[in-house]
């Protein structure tokens, strides 16, 4: 035994044998002689001072907290992946209020254009009219001064003509 907890270990049940055959002693002795020999230990008995366990109870505490400790890691990786998941959910809600509000703000927009065009539509045609209406103002106004002064230079020529024949005639 080159493993000092094997040897341990054979101490440990060394000592438990010997506490067992102390306190049944009737079966200690009724018991039949074992045949075979009993390897010699590879150390002395040693007694456990106070305050040692037997290594078997420290083998079924770490047993336990290994245990315990898997449970633990089970429990992570399931918070882990709810947590993972509550994550994921809240991202595509996020993406989902964004998309909405892109979509919201993309029709107000094309609503604000198509109203504007509109309205610049309307003005150009009230202006196109306003600006129809006083060029045929403006050119009626302009034939009846150009009749006007037609008219005017008709009878000042008739008169001009009329006065040059009575002084022509007078002669």
């Amino acid at each position: 035994m080159d493993n000092p907890r094997e040897a341990k270990r054979a101490d440990v049940r060394g000592s438990q044998q010997k506490e067992s055959a102390s306190e049944h002693p009737a079966q200690a002795q009724s018991a039949p002689a074992n045949p075979q020999p009993q390897p010699a230990p590879a150390s002395p008995q040693v007694q456990m001072p106070p305050g040692f366990e037997p290594l078997a109870e420290i083998m079924g505490r770490a047993e336990k907290a290994y245990a315990a400790y898997m449970d633990a890691q089970k429990e992570v990786a399931r918070i882990y992946k709810r947590t993972e998941r509550e994550v994921e959910k809240a991202y595509k809600e996020a993406e989902d209020k964004a998309n909405s509000a892109y979509t919201a703000a993309l029709e107000s927009a094309m609503k604000s254009r198509n109203e504007a065009e509109q309205q610049a539509a309307d003005a150009f045609a009230k202006t196109r009219e306003q600006s129809r209406t006083a060029y045929e103002q403006t050119a009626r106004q302009a034939l009846e001064a150009h009749n006007t002064a037609i008219a005017q230079a008709q009878a000042n020529r008739d008169k001009t003509i009329e006065q040059a024949w009575k002084m022509f005639g007078k002669e």
